[in-house]
């Protein structure tokens, strides 16, 4: 994965005093890292930064690589404050170039009425439980009361902004592997993303308000056209990120203090790195339901 790490240049950092000696800040952080599972990443590493640079390069690559293509693009940003403080930051990247326009084949799912919202519902299970997703039901809690936003919507059919699921047992039905087609394609695609979200339960992954969020590392939009720019999508976007500043999805930020010297830092930093890279089923199971929804023809 190319250019996923943006690290400023540590080689003046803030100074955190010590029984022992002056040190660099930095140089906490990188021993707290190499404290946890994402320690090996580091390799032969010695300097503080290059430490830190390697470690968030292997935590990023080891939940967001998917054997076909990557469905999510991010990018880690560590930064210190001169009040001796560091914050990771987990942040989208080039998020227009991931845009999936699925309207068409949700459209052609949906002749079996509810299978395309079944779809939908599970995109928005995922975006739950794992890394947030920017879904036509999202545009909607951007849009909030502003009419001018919600004006864009109106083309959207209501089943998409209001997406309500086929049964359990309809689903698993649909399913079954003798079904070569596109339906029974995308069932077992549904089923398998749902399976792969019920496997989160156990983890506690940092809260982000989805809709309060200005770039997302994966946009599946309604609309299909190469008019990008007068889509709703990229209109409310637009008109949101001017009013809102939140682009930073999950963010851990520490003084290290006294406690970092006894290793606290370490397990809190496991914790935080380890809990959202056990999101990575999910984000596979994705990526491999937005296969299904962006091939070609009844049978593929």
């Amino acid at each position: 994965m190319i250019d996923l790490l943006e690290l400023p240049e540590l080689g003046n950092v803030p100074r955190a005093h010590t029984v022992y000696q002056v040190a660099p800040l930095s140089a906490k952080v990188a021993l707290a890292l190499l404290g946890t599972d994402f320690g090996k990443h580091a390799g032969a590493a010695t300097l503080p930064s290059d430490v830190i640079a390697r470690v968030l390069r292997g935590w990023l690559e080891s939940f967001t690589e998917v054997p076909r293509r990557g469905c999510y693009l991010m990018r880690a940003e560590y930064a210190e404050s001169d009040q001796g403080e560091f914050a990771i930051e987990l942040k989208a990247k080039s998020t227009i170039a991931l845009c999936w326009r699925i309207g068409q084949r949700l459209a052609q799912a949906e002749q079996l009425r509810g299978l395309g919202q079944s779809a939908l519902v599970a995109l928005a299970h995922a975006s739950d439980a794992a890394i947030p997703i920017l879904l036509p039901q999202t545009l909607a809690i951007m849009a909030g009361d502003r009419r001018y936003m919600k004006d864009r919507l109106k083309n959207f059919p209501g089943w998409v902004m209001d997406a309500q699921p086929l049964g359990r047992e309809t689903l698993e039905k649909l399913a079954n592997p003798r079904r070569t087609m596109f339906t029974g394609k995308l069932a077992r695609a549904i089923l398998r993303v749902e399976a792969a979200v019920d496997g989160t339960r156990h983890i506690k992954v940092p809260k982000i308000a989805v809709g309060a969020l200005t770039q997302y590392p994966l946009i599946v939009s309604w609309e299909g056209g190469k008019d990008h720019w007068n889509t709703a999508l990229a209109q409310i976007t637009d008109d949101f990120r001017r009013e809102q500043d939140e682009d930073t999805i999950f963010r851990f930020m520490r003084r290290p203090g006294d406690g970092a010297a006894h290793g606290a830092l370490a397990p809190d930093l496991q914790q935080f790195l380890s809990s959202i890279a056990n999101t990575a089923p999910v984000l596979r199971a994705v990526d491999e339901l937005l296969q299904v929804l962006t091939s070609k023809g009844k049978k593929s």
